[in-house]
């Protein structure tokens, strides 16, 4: 949803469960084998943007032209190390990207 090809970024979630429910929405509909997951620790003081969904009318809408476009420029730009986003299937939790 917030990237194309021409601007790779590391995909997570602040919560475990909402990562879950991400791959499950965003994949087959089931987890792969052997789930695994990692915990990421962000250092203090790294840069770090948080998406303001008013700002950016049809960031959730398909197909994902208004984010892909906001997360593409985010990333080029490097405004940021880390952008906080809200996760379309769980809108009360965010997704990380980490540029």
């Amino acid at each position: 949803r917030w990237n194309t090809p021409g601007s790779p970024i590391i995909y997570t979630s602040e919560h475990y469960s909402t990562t879950l429910l991400e791959k499950l929405v965003h994949g087959s509909g089931r987890l792969p084998p052997n789930q695994h997951y990692i915990e990421v620790t962000i250092p203090r003081g790294l840069s770090y943007e948080v998406f303001s969904q008013p700002s950016l009318p049809g960031w959730d809408t398909m197909p994902a032209t208004v984010s892909k476009g906001f997360g593409e420029t985010w990333c080029l730009d490097r405004r940021s190390v880390i952008l906080l986003v809200p996760s379309v299937v769980a809108r009360l939790d965010c997704n990380v990207l980490i540029n």
